[in-house]
């Protein structure tokens, strides 16, 4: 079993032969956030509703089921990188019927081989999964791989397999991955000796062909640039946790006539609670802004979210968000959903947290709400290091929690994903 410290990422490195100590690289935050230091203060209003979930789904028999999340409209693939036979991965799929989740198919590795990774990250799309394996040959010369499913008359099979290209041992390619209409990414955190890279997919005919590898730039260092990926409509925003010093950055693209084209690249405000803060191990869209997960900022190093917004041509931390524990890691893992924002805290009390935050909606929305959903007074179901809040997904009206390391297989739990209004003075 693994133990969730804000290294699930960490220990992908370590398997993948490229973590070592962080080094200070990179130029400046070119065309990065502006405004001040930080943004104002911000109020939430915490609730701690009773631990009752609609549903609890476990893992069949040994694995991490709930190590990975995608859901798109009312189907969700979860991942399970240590499930199956020689632990090499699976991926359930459930589709969401009667108000409940449903197993609907069981995705498996197209080889035989033993610790794959298959499943360490999962991207759902119109009829379209997206799997990554990113120790697919960590002892041999594979780099990793990702494999499109297609969904059909008889159930989901394996379309295409995905590779680099320019790949080597080690590097991860497959640790995280996108899908938005006819356009897939796949993160390689560890490529060129940690550095990082990123590669941009195109569906032409059925047929998915590398249109881009995407880097941080000159000099970046072991950056890890490619541990969180997302896409919305031509936009791509990709963590590269451990850039600047550990600090964490995220660098947005664009699509343009001429391809993807580099853009402002986000950081954390100035000062000690910058310090290792590793944004950029989780990253999403939500709407026009950029939500980044850092589990290890702040003085305490319990994690911050930070919301990232236009503000003309530059880019400013809008909202900084925090859990209520701390070690918590807070922002390992973060999903949106309309108006709604989960964040997941696997070390929070032990067993691990997740927040549903909702903004007010009283420009300049300052005061917020936020339901925490954690294992306290869940004994019997959960114990310390389950890593509940590892993953976070959002259903229609609901909130999905993995929680991969609690018992011999992993547990995925379901909940109502409403969350009240901030009060009013």
């Amino acid at each position: 079993m693994r133990h969730p410290e804000p290294g699930a990422l960490r220990a992908r490195l370590r398997r993948a032969g490229v973590l070592g100590a962080a080094t200070a690289g990179g130029a400046a935050l070119a065309g990065g956030c502006g405004g001040p230091a930080g943004p104002p203060p911000l109020v939430v209003h915490f609730r701690t509703p009773a631990p009752h979930y609609a549903q609890l789904l476990a893992g069949p028999a040994t694995g991490d089921l709930g190590g990975a999340m995608s859901a798109e409209g009312g189907l969700l693939a979860v991942g399970d990188h240590l499930g199956g036979p020689g632990q090499a991965g699976l991926v359930d799929v459930f589709a969401l019927s009667a108000g409940r989740l449903r197993l609907q198919a069981v995705l498996q590795p197209p080889g035989p081989s033993p610790h794959q990774g298959f499943g360490s990250s999962v991207a759902v799309g119109d009829g379209v999964i997206l799997v990554g394996a990113d120790q697919v040959g960590a002892n041999g010369n594979v780099p990793g791989e990702a494999y499109m499913f297609l969904s059909g008359p008889r159930g989901w099979s394996l379309g295409q397999t995905l590779r680099a290209g320019d790949g080597s041992p080690g590097d991860a390619f497959g640790a995280s991955a996108a899908l938005a209409g006819a356009t897939a990414v796949v993160g390689a955190p560890g490529h060129a000796s940690g550095v990082g890279a990123a590669y941009v997919f195109r569906d032409a005919g059925g047929r998915w062909h590398r249109v881009a590898e995407l880097a941080p730039g000159p000099g970046a260092g072991t950056s890890a640039f490619g541990t969180s990926v997302a896409l919305e409509g031509g936009h791509l925003a990709v963590g590269a946790p451990y850039e600047y010093a550990g600090s964490g950055a995220v660098h947005l693209f664009s699509l343009t006539g001429e391809g993807w084209s580099t853009g402002a690249v986000l950081g954390l405000a100035p000062g000690p609670e910058r310090a290792d803060g590793r944004l950029g191990t989780s990253v999403a869209w939500w709407g026009a802004r950029v939500a980044a997960g850092a589990p290890q900022a702040g003085r305490d190093h319990s994690g911050r979210v930070v919301i990232f917004s236009r503000s003309g041509r530059r880019w400013v931390r809008s909202v900084v968000l925090s859990g209520t524990d701390h070690p918590q890691s807070f922002g390992q893992s973060v999903a949106v959903a309309g108006g709604r924002l989960a964040v997941g805290a696997p070390q929070g009390f032990g067993p691990g947290q997740a927040f549903v935050f909702v903004p007010g909606s009283t420009p300049p929305a300052r005061e917020w709400s936020a339901v925490e959903l954690r294992g306290a007074g869940m004994t019997a179901k959960l114990a310390s290091y389950d890593g509940f809040g590892t993953s976070v997904a959002f259903m229609p009206g609901s909130v999905v929690v993995g929680a991969p390391d609690q018992g011999p297989a992993g547990m995925l739990y379901v909940r109502p994903a409403a969350a009240a209004p901030p009060r009013r003075r």
